[in-house]
């Protein structure tokens, strides 16, 4: 890849942020030595790492990078037969580790390109064990390191706690003690002493060691504990040669392993290099771009990486589909140099296997090349003008060029006579044509803008401008050319009228008018846009509220269906318990028929009518039986089935503008569509005799408007049956709105059952039972609501 253009790319800033990620320190230089990969197999190899990396990462959460240290230089140190440092040994296990646990991690999982890092080199546990276990720090070692180790540093304890004792005597003696400088035991030349004061020093028999700088204090070896100190340094020989034998055997067991060491370096440093771009990638919110080599690149929502995240506009950019080259125009600071950048930085980021900031369905080519020419490139030392830097690029960008080549040119034909640059910049375009090469080209020149429209394998587009505000809105609008705005926004910023009018008389009159057809195309594309967006917007909205309708509907049928599953289930329990009680009256029928005499006959009788109560209960349980109904022919107080609830209920107003009709279910009024309403057939099941009820019929309805019900005998719920017709009926008649309810005064529950029942109705005004002369407690007078 060009080195200039990653330089202009600002492709190094990148790999920094990346850098940010690894874990060590080894590949974290490496990382800043990346460049993109030119072949298509480890473009997409380098690619499919990332996407691995990022599902152990985020999906599954695990973490196969442990940090670890360069061992290259402490391998070859060990292979020449050096004996290595505990620090060295330190690194050595950092290693072992990192490798060890990567193995681990990555071995179970379907990871293949990842698994091919760590397939190839042995993890040594034992070797990173016994280091462990030897190595304390980069300066000690463990007693552990072996029994040998062990036993002399026991006996140098037990030889330099006697050796102390020893000398500590000399302080507590008197005839001594007046001699010593301070009452503590010192070291000097690795030897135990005593510090003396200077008079005294003939007066402790020994070997002096050291004088203070002061003079005051001499350091002095009682002759009585020269043999113990000798014996304590013999030790502490033969400790430092056993220290120095574990270092050795550590040592050649890595030299032994260094193959697999400096390939479990490389494979570690590339896994931390791996799992630190998709850590990158995930901080950018990258999505895997489709690899093409057809020179197609498309780019949804765009967003430049080294953009602050608040601050990015996202641009949609295609090129090298229908047409090769895009000829961005528009006006300065509006994003276009940003627009090329984008594009250029995203490929490259791809290239290096990285995901990219932009939608998914993203679209990059894998060019052979891409040129830069953006920026002023001027050099004073080489005596080049902006132009002639610019001509410079372009002749080594013109030479090279081929057709799987992306060309990224700034300001083509630029600082220079406008007339003359334009006519260059049209000659470098039918170049680029020619060679079919793709290429994104900025320009203001209103010459290129033409030669655009008239090319088939050029598009413009412009950089969006707010005609109001006079500020750019960054964002890109393909298809139309834009317009520079140059004197609306000199005369925003306080221009002289009379400078900006001249301006405008110089201008050629044909550029003017095309200027103002580009500014009405640009506000009508602008428009059409943002009018797509509000469409798109309501289209999600529209099909989030379908979403949670479809739910809200499924949850309803979901509890639908355990209502009735429940309510069966009950009625099961029912017909069982019935079932039950049915079969214990049966057989004691028949051990009343067995007496024979007139009680038993009597007592027979009974349980016969308990059988048929049971009879008709068990029946009642039934699912309802029902057939379509003429609505038109239904009247208040019919019973109607309601298929969605599987219920029967009370019609209590006729059919509405709306198609739909009052039902009574209970007593909870509710509306019902007539497409829900049937007819239930009443099955005719044994009854139990009771005494009828006394009504007088009337000739408007079924149900008549009576004074005087009579519900003797009847048990509460039977009542409640009999007595709920005649109050809807009465309810929305003209009539009198009295009603009386013979129920008899018997227990009382008859009474009190039928006004539980009425206390629940919304069209009962009051009821009361009746007064002297009425009937007191054996009858209910009911008033009812004016509808």
């Amino acid at each position: 890849m060009d080195q200039k253009t990653l330089k202009t790319l600002e492709y190094a800033k990148v790999l920094s942020k990346i850098q940010h990620f690894a874990v060590s320190s080894y590949p974290k230089e490496l990382i800043m030595s990346l460049t993109p990969y030119e072949n298509e197999s480890e473009i997409k190899t380098a690619l499919g790492e990332v996407l691995e990396a990022y599902d152990i990462k985020y999906v599954f959460g695990l973490n196969p990078i442990e940090e670890f240290d360069d061992c290259l230089d402490i391998c070859q140190k060990a292979v020449k037969g050096a004996t290595l440092t505990p620090g060295d040994l330190l690194k050595i296990k950092s290693l072992l580790r990192s490798g060890r646990i990567a193995q681990t991690v990555l071995s179970p999982m379907d990871c293949p390109l990842l698994q091919n890092y760590t397939q190839n080199y042995f993890a040594d546990k034992i070797l990173e064990d016994d280091i462990d276990r030897c190595i304390l720090s980069e300066i000690d070692i463990s007693d552990n390191a072996s029994s040998t180790l062990k036993d002399i540093r026991r006996k140098i304890a037990d030889k330099k706690s006697a050796l102390k004792e020893k000398l500590s005597s000399y302080f507590r003696k008197s005839e001594f003690s007046k001699y010593m400088q301070d009452n503590i035991v010192t070291v000097r030349n690795d030897r135990f002493v005593l510090p003396v004061k200077s008079e005294y020093r003939s007066s402790v028999p020994g070997l002096i060691h050291d004088i203070s700088s002061s003079g005051a204090t001499v350091f002095i070896e009682p002759f009585a504990v020269v043999e113990t100190n000798n014996e304590i340094k013999s030790l502490a020989l033969k400790e430092a040669a056993e220290i120095e034998k574990i270092l050795s055997d550590l040592s050649v067991r890595v030299a032994d392993l260094n193959d697999d060491l400096i390939k479990m370096q490389k494979a570690v440093a590339a896994l931390d290099i791996i799992f630190a771009k998709t850590m990158y990638s995930a901080e950018i919110n990258g999505t895997a771009p489709k690899f093409n080599k057809r020179g197609i690149v498309n780019l949804k929502n765009a967003r430049h990486p080294l953009i602050d995240k608040m601050n990015v506009v996202p641009v949609s950019i295609a090129v090298g589909n229908d047409y090769r080259i895009l000829m961005i125009t528009g006006p300065n600071t509006g994003g276009k140099t940003v627009c090329l950048k984008t594009v250029g930085l995203l490929c490259l980021m791809a290239y290096t296997g990285l995901l990219i900031p932009c939608d998914e369905g993203s679209e990059v080519a894998i060019y052979d090349n891409i040129f830069c020419d953006i920026g002023d490139d001027q050099s004073i030392t080489e005596s080049l003008s902006t132009f002639s830097s610019h001509i410079v690029n372009l002749i080594k960008i013109t030479e090279d060029m081929t057709a799987d080549t992306l060309l990224l040119l700034d300001e083509l034909g630029g600082g220079t006579d406008p007339q003359e640059g334009a006519a260059l910049a049209i000659g470098i375009i039918k170049y680029i044509e020619m060679w079919k090469s793709t290429a994104i080209i900025t320009t203001h020149y209103g010459e290129l803008k033409e030669y655009a429209l008239l090319s088939a394998d050029i598009l413009n587009a412009s950089m969006q401008f707010d005609s109001e505000t006079l500020k750019p809105t960054y964002k890109l609008m393909m298809g139309i050319p834009g317009t520079s705005n140059a004197i609306n926004i000199a005369k925003t910023l306080g221009l002289n009228d009379k400078i900006l009018n001249f301006a405008l008389e110089s201008m050629d009159q044909e550029k003017i008018g095309l200027e103002n057809l580009i500014k009405s195309a640009e506000s009508v594309k602008k428009k059409s846009e943002e009018e797509l967006e509000q469409t798109e917007r309501i289209k999600e909205d529209l099909l989030l509220q379908k979403a949670k309708l479809i739910a809200d509907q499924n949850l309803l049928t979901e509890k639908l269906d355990k209502i009735n599953f429940s309510a069966k289930s009950e009625i099961k329990k029912m017909v069982s318990a019935g079932v039950e009680k049915a079969e214990e009256l049966i057989e004691q029928l028949k051990e009343k028929v067995k007496i024979g005499n007139e009680r038993a006959l009597l007592e027979a009788r009974s349980i016969k009518k308990q059988l048929e109560n049971i009879e008709y209960e068990m029946a009642k349980e039934e699912s309802p039986v029902y057939e379509d109904a003429d609505i038109d022919k239904l009247k208040i107080g019919d019973k109607v089935f309601i298929k969605s609830l599987n219920s029967i209920g009370t019609l209590a107003g006729l059919r509405d503008k709306k198609d739909e009709v009052t039902v009574l279910l209970g007593s909870i009024k509710t509306k019902v569509k007539t497409d829900e309403l049937a007819k239930p057939v009443i099955v005719e099941k044994p009854k139990p005799k009771q005494r009828p009820h006394e009504y007088k019929p009337s000739p408007k309805s079924d149900f008549a408007v009576v004074p005087e019900i009579n519900v003797i005998g009847y048990t509460v719920s039977e009542a409640v049956e009999i007595i709920e017709p005649y109050l809807i009926n009465a309810a929305n008649s003209d009539e009198s709105k009295m009603l009386r309810i013979v129920h008899g005064k018997g227990t009382g529950a008859l009474g009190k059952g039928i006004q539980q029942f009425l206390r629940s109705l919304p069209y009962v005004r009051s009821y009361r039972y009746g007064g002297y002369g009425e009937g007191e407690r054996g009858v209910t007078i009911v008033e009812l609501k004016e509808q």
